[in-house]
């Protein structure tokens, strides 16, 4: 992998911990939030090796979907998770009126733990004829 995208993986992974924080003191929507941004990260990370990148998310949603679910590389159940999870990733403006449960939540980080590993096994360690 790049240092790109080490940095978004990195940065996926602190808003996983704070997913968990949060969850861990009821705070729902901003738990899912930062559960769905850690998968974001690692969306981005996975089209970077493609150099594609995209300013709005469900254009990112949709090229993740395109390049690595339709095509086998990913199973179909990230893009699943990530579509779920969109509408709470600004916590102060849930673009959804569904309940989130606590165990929607719960989830979310889970699923949010697995795509970082799904990154870090399919990016590989960051190489030195990668730097940019």
């Amino acid at each position: 992998m790049t240092i790109d995208q080490q940095e978004l993986l990195d940065a996926a992974r602190e808003n996983l911990r704070a997913a968990r924080s949060l969850q861990s003191f009821g705070n729902n929507k901003a738990a899912e939030s930062y559960a769905y941004r850690a998968m974001y990260f690692v969306a981005q990370a996975h089209l970077l090796q493609f150099s594609l990148a995209y300013s709005k998310h469900p254009e990112t949603i949709a090229a993740f979907r395109d390049r690595f679910c339709d095509t086998g590389l990913v199973p179909r159940q990230f893009h699943e998770v990530l579509v779920a999870a969109l509408p709470y990733r600004d916590e102060a403006f849930p673009q959804t009126d569904k309940k989130l449960t606590r165990a929607n939540v719960e989830s979310h980080i889970s699923q949010a733990e697995k795509f970082i590993e799904l990154g870090e096994r399919l990016l590989g360690p960051v190489t030195e004829h990668n730097h940019h």
